[in-house]
């Protein structure tokens, strides 16, 4: 008996976890499932070195912080392609070196200055009626059957809402939708010298297009509203390029937000019944469904200057990617944070930044989201995936679905 409560009494430790390897985010199951590698971060390697080098920033508390920190700038880091030493060489380090993301200090603070008070008064003045949008493309979808809810709703309501704010002409917006995905190809690493030379002659047709709708802008739109700053800008392209991030932008991370939260709730069919019986939940569902499953995973940074953090040295030059995604996971700022919760009463979600980088586009990507849940869930209750697995693209920083197969029965 004795030996049996000794046995009982000091039963060996299970073996320690294996050390952390370098996260890499174009592995199978990273991809299909990066959740559980982030909450491993979080708990054992908040600060953690990534396969390709940069540091990793997991916790919600560190990448706030780190949002807002002097230390950790905004152009790309010295390696990459998209870096300041390839303006002459490549036009996808010239756009970037051109844009909002990318730029720091006065410049950004001017530049950003004009492009958001002429957003908000394109807004105040001319708002889409992005309710009305969504439930006419809603009710243009198949009333019984399948359909892909991306390509066949999110896409076009995301074209439909940032061409009008824009005042992009209907006839101009499939040219200029074929370049939109290339340009996201900035915030991500270039797979391939294919992909960088597909994406430079795409963001080379995208600056030609949005010149020549801003020397012929007649209708409403931010474009006509912005024509007479073009002479105010130190570049007139600085202005073409920033024309066609929010373009980019407003298409490429809404639409397939839009099908990611589609994707979260139908997974979880309670939260989906939930919504139906209550639509009006849908700015709550949204807001939810963006901190559960965000369409960017991390925001890129650079070294300032050398310190210390979570006991790493962090050096002057490399590059560290803000974890939004793992942020928004964490379970010492959301209660039951894997846990999808449309009621949740205040996400503090990290799905668009924070400060002075901040998405300028947030809150209307918000509203096109809330519209999209509040159509489909006041028509169509038996709403349902076609397949139990939905196939993530492999984009390192994003988190995009390739289609979203939906029957309804």
């Amino acid at each position: 008996m004795l030996t049996d409560w000794l046995r009982r009494r000091w039963r060996p430790a299970p073996p320690p976890a294996p050390p952390l390897s370098p996260l890499d985010f174009t592995a199978p199951d990273v991809v299909q499932d990066p959740y559980p590698y982030f909450a491993r971060l979080r708990r054992e390697e908040p600060v953690h070195r990534g396969a390709g080098g940069a540091w990793l920033i997991a916790r919600h508390a560190d990448v706030q912080a780190a949002l807002a920190d002097p230390r950790l700038g905004n152009a790309p880091a010295p390696y990459a392609v998209i870096a300041p030493r390839n303006r002459t060489r490549y036009l996808c380090a010239e756009v970037a070196g051109n844009t909002l993301p990318f730029i720091d200090g006065a410049r950004h603070a001017a530049l950003r200055r004009t492009l958001a008070q002429a957003w908000a008064a394109q807004l105040r003045e001319t708002p889409p009626d992005i309710d009305a949008h969504a439930r006419r493309l809603w009710a243009a979808c198949p009333a019984r059957g399948q359909f892909d809810l991306l390509h066949d709703f999110a896409t076009p309501l995301a074209v439909t809402v940032i061409g009008e704010v824009l005042g992009v002409p209907v006839a101009a917006r499939e040219a200029l939708q074929a370049d939109a995905r290339h340009f996201l190809y900035l915030f991500t690493a270039m797979p391939s010298h294919a992909v960088r030379e597909a994406t430079d002659a795409a963001l080379g047709r995208l600056r030609h297009g949005f010149a020549h709708l801003l020397d012929g802008a007649a209708g409403p739109g931010l474009i006509r509203r912005l024509g007479g700053a073009a002479a105010q800008t130190p570049d007139r392209e600085v202005l073409l390029d920033n024309l066609a991030l929010l373009w980019a932008d407003g298409i490429g991370n809404v639409d397939v937000g839009i099908a990611a939260a589609f994707a979260a709730l139908l997974q979880h069919p309670e939260q989906w019944q939930a919504l139906c019986a209550q639509p009006d939940l849908s700015p709550a569902a949204a807001g939810e469904c963006l901190r559960f499953e965000a369409p960017a995973q991390f925001i890129g940074r650079v070294v300032q200057e050398d310190f210390d953090w979570h006991g790493q040295t962090l050096r002057r030059g490399q590059a560290v990617l803000l974890l939004l995604a793992s942020a928004n996971r964490d379970e010492n700022r959301f209660p039951a944070a894997d846990r999808l919760d449309i009621r949740r009463p205040d996400t503090g979600a990290l799905s668009f930044g924070r400060g002075h980088h901040s998405c300028l586009g947030a809150a209307l990507a918000r509203g096109q989201l809330a519209a999209a849940l509040q159509s489909a869930a006041e028509r169509t209750p038996r709403l349902h995936l076609t397949q139990a697995t939905v196939q993530w693209q492999v984009r390192p920083g994003h988190r995009w679905p390739h289609a979203l197969p939906v029957t309804v029965p």
